[in-house]
């Protein structure tokens, strides 16, 4: 990160929280885009994925290109994680089609958005297709947390893994994590198309 005196730093965020309550969206998106601190870029970008309109294309476009190449990771989470639940069709469809080439902080980071975005077990389970073991611990965290996930369902996979050693946690958590993918699969009163089984990615 480029280095920046404390007070000039503090000043900047200072300023970007001003102008989000202002609603200067492209004053924002300037700081995100060239800001040569990875703080203040990471910090517009959060800022500007909150007050960015599904209108506001190119707005978009500022976050979609630092979350695919800035080169620091805090700012890729940053302009990802915070992006809105109406956020356009495209903009929804380019952030997931890039979620497995990310670093694991970054798709931890996804794993809200996916959540939110998701209306069905089918489209947030669909999404982790693939997904490392540790992601798949951190998703099932959000799980809990969605309505369309029956409570029964979580509550039998949490019992089914927990035949498993103390000290194999991922080993547990990926193997709750298939049994909640069968049972909703098999659910024929849930609002969606059953799906095979995912496989998360082995452990390297």
């Amino acid at each position: 990160m480029a280095a920046q005196p404390e007070s000039t730093l503090r000043k900047l965020l200072e300023h970007m929280i001003m102008l989000a309550g202002a609603a200067e969206k492209q004053v924002i998106a300037t700081f995100a885009a060239s800001d040569p601190d990875a703080l203040v870029r990471a910090t517009a970008c959060q800022y500007l994925a909150r007050v960015v309109e599904p209108s506001d294309r190119p707005l978009y476009d500022v976050l979609l290109e630092r979350a695919a190449h800035d080169s620091e990771e805090d700012v890729r989470c940053a302009a990802s994680q915070h992006l809105r639940a109406d956020a356009p069709a495209s903009v929804r469809t380019r952030t997931l089609e890039r979620f497995l080439e990310g670093s694991l902080e970054e798709q931890r980071a996804l794993t809200g958005r996916l959540a939110v975005w998701s209306q069905t077990p089918t489209a947030f389970l669909a999404a982790l297709t693939g997904a490392s073991p540790e992601v798949i611990v951190h998703a099932l965290g959000f799980c809990g947390s969605k309505p369309w996930i029956p409570k029964a369902a979580m509550q039998r996979s949490r019992r089914t893994s927990q035949c498993c050693r103390p000290r194999h946690a991922r080993r547990q958590s990926v193997g709750r994590w298939n049994v909640l993918v069968r049972l909703l699969a098999r659910d024929d009163a849930a609002p969606h198309t059953p799906s095979p089984p995912l496989q998360p990615a082995a452990p390297r």
